[in-house]
């Protein structure tokens, strides 16, 4: 087996397992956001029997996605700024894998809290601090996952500094647990 085709294998078997956390989270025939939601939109594309509709944010998309999937629309914009969505109008936000990447993670957390409806709900996931040489090992070292992922990493929450954020947003029901060895934080916000 190449290397490649390992390293691939891997990132296919991460996003899986956060995925498994998010997916019984979000709520049967709902709206919901997936913000980084990538080209492919894989993860609403996955959960489309849970969705009344489903909303991809990324920075890159493919507008296909909209042919093959009548449920699922796809805009193309900056998290961290003015998202294209109505004033609480989602049931849920999911967010994998992105907090850690953004700049202004607290502006992107704002504009999560105005399209959600009241009791609509985050459910985000972002590796905590004690992930960070595992994950820099992985990637620098021994050369399985993405290196660029990694080094684009601008800051790593814990537990505490992760509900101050989103207190200092406006949510106040908020539950944060580890997960996968406790490398990971997941949070389920609710408005």
């Amino acid at each position: 087996m190449t290397k490649k085709f390992l390293d691939k294998k891997l990132d296919k078997l991460i996003r899986w397992l956060r995925f498994q956390q998010v997916v019984s989270r979000i709520p049967k025939e709902s709206i919901v956001c997936d913000i980084g939601c990538g080209q492919d939109c894989l993860f609403l594309t996955n959960i489309e029997n849970r969705l009344i509709k489903g909303i991809g944010i990324d920075q890159k998309v493919d507008n296909a996605i909209e042919q093959r999937n009548k449920k699922i629309r796809v805009h193309q914009a900056d998290v961290q700024s003015h998202l294209p969505i109505e004033t609480a109008s989602v049931d849920a936000v999911s967010m994998m894998a992105l907090l850690e990447h953004l700049e202004k993670p607290k502006e992107a957390l704002e504009e999560i809290y105005r399209i959600l409806k009241p009791g609509g709900r985050l459910i985000l996931t972002t590796p905590a601090p004690i992930a960070k040489p595992l994950l820099e090992f992985m990637a620098f070292k021994l050369k399985i996952i993405d290196r660029e992922a990694i080094e684009d990493h601008k800051q790593y929450f814990s537990v505490t500094t992760l509900k101050s954020v989103l207190r200092q947003v406006g949510f106040e029901k908020i539950k944060i647990k580890h997960f996968e060895l406790g490398l990971n934080l997941l949070a389920v916000v609710v408005k």
